[in-house]
């Protein structure tokens, strides 16, 4: 049976053209086999018994392994899904951070909007960019402006009128 369109790792799409058989076509092909064995067997030298049992041994390991094989891999995508679902639960923490990423050797700033995958990559959402997770290279809170005492505060005229400042006009500031 071929398995076709999986949801992979971080929700990718997969194509996978494996022919798996299952234990009852095994069983079936096994069993063909040994009917054409002992239809066209020697009469003068039959089958022996250890060959017959050897050949049922080596069948029943066949179908064990192909019964592990098909539990590993479910069990493997199993634990793809919780990782790549442990990941984004991870990411989300990061929302409302201020980031620094380094992407083709230039630095980017901003703050995560938002997380998902895109194309399999956990991706980091600002404005209008989705920037690779593994891409950031300092994550940090939000900066806040630092705080001023409004009754410290004078304007700026002020300070110019007690002669500390020369104001230029030019400037704007």
């Amino acid at each position: 049976m071929a398995i076709d369109g999986v949801s992979g790792v971080y929700g990718s799409q997969g194509s996978f053209a494996v022919k798996q058989s299952t234990v009852e076509d095994l069983q079936d092909q096994f069993l063909r086999i040994l009917l054409t064995q002992l239809r066209y067997q020697d009469p003068m030298e039959p089958m022996k018994e250890h060959e017959f049992l050897a050949q049922m041994a080596q069948f029943s390991s066949a179908t064990q392994i192909g019964e592990l094989n098909q539990t590993v891999q479910a069990t493997l995508r199993y634990l793809m899904a919780a990782q790549a679902n442990q990941s984004l639960l991870s990411a989300a923490n990061l929302i409302g951070k201020t980031f620094i990423a380094a992407l083709d050797g230039e630095f980017m700033e901003g703050v995560v909007e938002s997380v998902c995958f895109h194309n399999g990559n956990l991706m980091v959402k600002s404005g209008l960019y989705l920037i690779p997770i593994d891409s950031l290279v300092y994550v940090g809170p939000e900066p806040q402006p630092p705080a001023v005492d409004p009754a410290e505060t004078a304007s700026l005229e002020e300070v110019a009128a007690e002669g500390q400042v020369e104001v230029d006009a030019t400037q704007g500031n």
